[in-house]
Parts: C-alpha cells; structure tokens; sequence
C-alpha cells in the first residue's frame, strides 16, 4: 500500500485500490449470478466467498490430479483405449482453520495451465512450496466451458478450463501433533 517505498502510505491510492475492489467484487458477484444454474449449491457459497467458514483464503493446496484414470481400479484400467478418457481433475484443499476438506472435480477439462512463478517468489524458496491460496473465482468461459483461477500466495496460478464441476466438502478432525496439548 505504499507507493516507491514512500514513508507513508498515499491514503488516496488507497481510497482508489478500496473502491476499484468494491467495483471488482460487484462485477463478479453479477457473474456469478448469471452463471448460478451451471454450478453446484455448494461451490455456488464457497466462489461467492461471503461465508467466511467457506472462504478458501489461505487454504492449502494438499493436491492437484489431472488424468484420464484418476479414481480407476487396475482392472479397469487394462480396458483403456486411446482418446477414450474420462479425462477429469480433482483438486483438494485443506482450509485454513484445517477443519474443512474441500475436493473439486473438474470433469472434460478443455485446458489446464499451473505456472509456478520462475522469479524468486516474495516469501518462499523456489521450490519449497506453491504457496496457499490467495485469491479464485470461477468464471463463464464459453456457453460450454467454465474456468476456475486460483491465486497462490507465492504468486503462483492454476487455471483450469472445464464442463463440469463436481463440489463436496467435509469437516474433518486433525490429530493433534505429540505432546501438544489444547
């Protein structure tokens, strides 16, 4: 929020970013609005990020699947034949408070991009981590086709261009580590 590491803040700069957020969240809440019949109940709460247990900010990236026999038994996979999918993507994400698993399924997926940022992130080794997640949404791509954007901390993105997507989440309990005590 400092402009050319001024020594204080520009307050109008701030007033400027404030509103232009304000205006970008409106925008894409009508987005959202418009798009609501293509996306399940569930993911519908967690991109429209207004309850906060939901809100995914901070969350942790615990896995990202691309395939064409992600959840296939050995057998079945000995009938596979070429161009013959089911291609899909599963996402799974660990929200900040580690009590609610999220897993996304992103099912005809038409384009996957996951950019690892080449210079030295801000706050991470390269490497070490892809960060969590900063920022998302979910947007109409085509009649078709939606894609869902995932901002990492670390400035790392995941884009992923699907027809359709699968949402659950579940509360979980995390063991606590030895000899820690509540």
């Amino acid at each position: 929020m400092k402009a050319d590491n001024a020594q204080e803040p520009d307050l109008d700069a701030i007033r400027a970013f404030d509103l232009a957020l304000v205006r970008s969240r409106q925008e894409y809440r009508k987005h959202l609005e418009q798009i609501v019949d293509r996306i399940p109940p569930k993911a519908y709460k967690v991109f429209r990020t207004e309850n906060e247990e939901l809100d995914l900010h901070d969350g942790y990236l615990l896995s990202l699947s691309v395939g064409d026999c992600l959840d296939e038994s050995p057998n079945s996979m000995a009938r596979m034949r070429f161009g013959r999918g089911p291609s899909k993507i599963e996402m799974r994400i660990l929200n900040y408070e580690k009590d609610l698993l999220h897993n996304f399924v992103f099912k005809s997926p038409r384009k996957v991009v996951v950019d690892i940022p080449s210079a030295e992130p801000v706050w991470f080794q390269v490497g070490k981590t892809l960060g969590q997640i900063y920022t998302y949404e979910l947007t109409a791509h085509s009649p078709q086709t939606l894609s869902a954007e995932w901002l990492l901390d670390s400035g790392g993105t995941i884009q992923i261009e699907f027809e359709k997507l699968i949402y659950n989440r579940k509360r979980v309990t995390l063991p606590l580590k030895a000899g820690r005590h509540k």
